[in-house]
């Protein structure tokens, strides 16, 4: 459908952007990293560097500062989508499974309270991925 391949379009462009910044101005990345050791309780810094380490499929990193925003801004549902995604392509086993489910559901409520349904419609779609993928129907 129409919205989702412009959240896909929209991703791909993201991924593109944060790589092209990553590789070709390491010194944003490098300050920004530089600013969260001076300011660690800087949410927004946070949130900025788990979504850069998530587009540099650097999970373990982007849920070291995703877990921080989602714990401080609980409700935050962009947070809690990107943490569900980080811990969905983390491979490491069966306890970061129920940590999809729990994040990508309280985005999907988060942004349905919020009435942004294309959002909450593209984290649905995810989180019934991440049900298959793991075998997971009996978790609430």
């Amino acid at each position: 459908d129409k919205t989702h391949r412009f959240i896909v379009s929209h991703a791909n462009f993201m991924y593109t952007f944060y790589k092209y910044i990553y590789d070709k101005f390491p010194i944003m990345f490098i300050e920004l990293s530089r600013d969260n050791y001076k300011k660690p309780d800087n949410l927004d810094i946070r949130y900025s560097l788990g979504n850069i380490y998530n587009h540099l499929e650097r999970w373990e990193e982007a849920i070291g500062h995703l877990n921080i925003v989602v714990h401080r801004r609980q409700n935050d549902a962009e947070a809690h989508g990107n943490l569900g995604w980080a811990y969905y392509n983390l491979k490491k086993g069966p306890p970061f499974k129920s940590l999809v489910l729990i994040n990508l559901r309280k985005a999907v409520r988060l942004f349905q309270s919020k009435n942004q349904s294309a959002a909450a419609n593209a984290t649905n779609k995810v989180l019934e991925e991440a049900i298959t993928k793991f075998n997971l129907n009996t978790i609430n």
